[in-house]
Parts: structure tokens; sequence; C-alpha cells
């Protein structure tokens, strides 16, 4: 039986799925005749609970692994616990603590596509039977392993496809999905607030993950859920041909399902 805060999530993202333009749009993908419907609410039914459910460990583990600086130089700052009267083991901990501060020197300017890839590739290894990375830049960020894709047609630079398609990965003869809608996208952003500027506009269920770093040290801030619609997406930019439109949505359209 699922929980409250599980059900309420729920709740939220179908509701916004049902909308008759969420459904419109969705009817309205290629390949021809194909209904994406079914294939979105499944989706949604199955990951949101997840989502909810991993919530605290995706923060644990982030937090620790990019605090690990903070953490080692802490241990490092309140003395060697074995002998280090030693001239060798006092060059090594003054060297660790060297390393240490570099590293934690780093974590000031963290950017939110590091923290991305470290939420992905944790949520990645919790639900490795279940999906997998999509590599970067392709959308979805995570793809589920039971869904068959064949009958996408592959895209191509000649005839480049707009909308769900097949892209051959790293120039192998494997393939994996791009813009289908029934994959799960990942976004993250500095703040307390999702704000996200897109190359296109894509519908699916999506993941927000809000951060902030204060004294070199990561706290995740918020982990929210939605799913996305096209009309959700403002588009802006490109008002030359080779100027990138963006398709912007804002933090108004996710549901918490974790607050610091």
């Amino acid at each position: 039986m699922a929980n409250k805060i599980e059900q309420e999530a729920l709740d939220f993202v179908l509701g916004r799925l049902s909308d008759p333009r969420a459904i419109h749009e969705l009817q309205s993908l290629g390949p021809p005749s194909f209904d994406w419907m079914n294939r979105v609410k499944e989706t949604c039914e199955v990951y949101v609970p997840k989502f909810v459910g991993l919530a605290g460990d995706l923060v644990k583990q982030c937090e620790a692994t990019v605090n690990s600086a903070s953490d080692l130089r802490n241990e490092l700052s309140d003395g060697c616990p074995v002998d280090s009267s030693s001239a060798a083991a006092k060059q090594w901990l003054v060297k660790c603590r060297n390393l240490a501060e570099s590293a934690r020197q780093f974590v000031d300017h963290v950017e939110s596509q590091q923290i991305s890839a470290e939420i992905q590739r944790i949520a990645a290894d919790k639900l490795s039977r279940a999906v997998y990375a999509n590599g970067n830049s392709t959308y979805p960020d995570f793809v589920r392993r039971d869904l068959d894709y064949s009958f996408l047609p592959f895209q191509s630079r000649t005839a480049p496809i707009d909308g769900p398609c097949l892209k051959r990965a790293n120039g192998t003869a494997s393939a994996r999905p791009s813009n289908v809608p029934d994959g799960i996208e990942l976004k993250t952003n500095r703040g307390p607030r999702i704000k996200v500027d897109a190359h296109g506009a894509h519908p699916g269920l999506h993941l927000g993950v809000t951060w902030e770093v204060s004294n070199a040290r990561l706290t995740i801030l918020g982990i929210f859920v939605s799913y996305i619609r096209i009309f959700d997406h403002t588009i802006s930019g490109g008002r030359v041909a080779v100027t990138t439109k963006k398709a912007s949505f804002g933090h108004e359209h996710f549901f918490p399902i974790y607050v610091a």
C-alpha cells in the first residue's frame, strides 16, 4: 500500500498527464498510430513511488560523495591517530591535507552538470535492473529496460527526425532511443527552485533536484517529480537561423518529495 507522500505525488503527476492537451500531445508523436499514453502512464505509476522511496538515499549518497573532501580535511586536521613523529609521516600528512584542501576548494565551484552526473550514477545503480542511463545529451536520461523501441526510425543527418527515434551509440551498431516520452529525465538546479532551459520541448516524467554549496559543503535542498508537458514550455530565442531556441519551464510544475 502506497504511503501518503507516494500517493499525493502520483496523483499530482497523473493529474497532469490526464489533461486533454497532454493526451493530444502524446497522440501526436510519431510514429503514426502508435499509442504512447499507456507506456507513459505506466512509467509514472511505477517510478514516481520508486523515487519517493529513493529520495533519502539519493540525498545521503550524493552529499557523502561530494562532501568527502571536506570530511577528509577535517579528519586530517584533527591529527593523525598513529605515530606521525617521523619526517616521512609528517610529509605524508601535509600532502594529504593539501590534496584534501584542493578537493574541498573544487566543491566551491561545482556545477549542476556534476551534481546531475552523481545523482544519475546513484539512481542508475539503485534501479539497475529496471532502467539504464541513456548517455550524455540524450533525452531522456533514463530508459526502461523492459520496453521495446525497435519500431522507431533511425535518426539521420540527411533526413533528421523531430520526435521519437533511435540513435547510434558512439558510432557502433547498437542504438538508443531518443526523444521518447516514456523514460525519465533528470534536471538539477543550484538554489531552491527548478528552472530549466532545454534545447527542445520534451514531454515526460521529470525528476528535479535543487542544491546549494556553503562553506565547501553540498546540501541537497529538495527533490521533486512532475510530468512535464510540451505546453508547459515557453519557447524563446532562435530569431535567426543560427540561434538555438530555448524551451523553458519552472518550479511551479513540480511536486516536492524531499525537502531539507
